[in-house]
């Protein structure tokens, strides 16, 4: 497994360090679960909007449409 380091305002590791006390566990399998939860969603949400543009293809044309125009406008 591997180890990482990162920086978090002070605040936010209190209130890390004091939820992880309550609920006897440590800051590693804490973030870990989140991080591991955070990405789950974004997974089912990814594959929620690839079901409903496979059920009504004309959206995937106005959603291309759209996306190539917004480039277009960004340069």
């Amino acid at each position: 497994m591997a180890k990482v380091m990162i920086s978090l305002p002070d605040s936010l590791l209190e209130r890390i360090d004091a939820h992880v006390r309550a609920n006897r566990t440590s800051r590693s399998r804490f973030l870990r679960e989140l991080a591991q939860r955070e990405l789950d969603l974004e997974d089912a949400d990814r594959g929620e909007r690839v079901r409903r543009l496979l059920e009504d293809p004309e959206s995937v044309r106005a959603d291309s449409v759209y996306l190539v125009k917004q480039a277009r406008w960004s340069r």
